[in-house]
């Protein structure tokens, strides 16, 4: 049989505190039954997990390594517990959406405002992934429906249309270069202000410098789209980011943008999921909401 949340959970606390008696303490168990539990817990699995000394208790190498099990499981119980919870509070159900920084930012806050009004019941959660670990989210069934740029690595799972976006490039005022349109290949002799790597925007401006055998040169790499705006208006390097997510910057004239010419400028978002059939409803019905919306 399994050890109970309450003795994993007091030999978590005590390994923190250094102490038994101090995490029986925060536990509310008396020291006697405290120490009694971590005794069985060892004679479950057959190995010392604690060394007691006069100044208190630390982790074996046994305990060391139970100890990130132990968190793990204690952190799914509680995760357990909560989803349940919202079950026996009226949740009709529970979406989990993966998206990059990119859909986050133009598209997919008033899409979700709009699923939320007419499913009142249905707790949806959303978080910002690098796009490459989006695909594995959803492999690993972490996520329900992952919303990516197309040509990442994802060819195994099932893949929807959901919207269309432009890149273009943003220089600061002033910025040599006074023609409206421009090629990548113009640009790599200036400096780059960019996302994170793992990002799939720089990973594509890296691979359209490499393509040419030359190097982008990142000068400075952040991680937000405002941030990278501020660097550009500064004067820190020029960017390649979605057309959309710069336009008040734009109306306000503290950037100026150019249309980049290359063909992979237009880019395709997509939904993608492990298998449309494998869905719950709740979700499948999120999928057509929101391809929907890209009509």
């Amino acid at each position: 049989m399994l050890p109970d949340t309450t003795s994993l959970a007091l030999f978590v606390n005590a390994v923190d505190l250094g102490s038994i008696s101090k995490a029986a303490e925060i536990s509310h168990i008396a020291l006697a039954a405290a120490s009694r539990r971590i005794g069985l817990l060892e004679h479950h699995y057959g190995v010392r997990l604690l060394n007691r000394t006069s100044r208190g208790v630390e982790p074996t190498a046994a305990g060391r390594a139970a100890l990130l099990q132990a968190r793990q499981m204690l952190n799914l119980m509680q995760k357990l517990d909560a989803d349940l919870s919202d079950y026996a509070n009226g949740v009709q159900g529970h979406i989990r959406i993966h998206a990059n920084m990119s859909a986050l930012a133009q598209f997919l806050a008033d899409d979700f405002v709009s699923f939320a009004i007419s499913h009142p019941h249905v707790k949806l959660d959303l978080e910002e992934r690098l796009s490459i670990e989006i695909a594995e989210s959803i492999r690993d069934g972490s996520a329900d429906i992952g919303v990516v740029v197309e040509g990442d690595a994802y060819d195994d799972l099932t893949r929807l249309e959901y919207r269309e976006d432009d890149l273009v490039v943003i220089t600061p005022n002033g910025f040599p270069l006074s023609r409206r349109t421009v090629e990548f290949a113009d640009l790599l002799r200036f400096d780059f202000v960019s996302l994170e790597s793992g990002t799939a925007l720089t990973r594509r401006l890296l691979l359209e410098a490499m393509s040419r055998g030359r190097t982008l040169r990142l000068r400075v790499q952040v991680r937000s789209f405002e941030a990278v705006c501020r660097m550009v208006e500064a004067g820190l390097g020029v960017a390649v980011l979605p057309q959309s997510v710069v336009r008040s910057y734009v109306r306000e004239k503290r950037i100026r943008t150019l249309q980049l010419q290359d063909p992979w400028a237009h880019r395709k978002i997509h939904l993608c999921v492990k298998s449309l059939d494998a869905l719950p409803q709740i979700a499948r019905d999120m999928v057509n909401h929101l391809i929907s919306r890209s009509r």
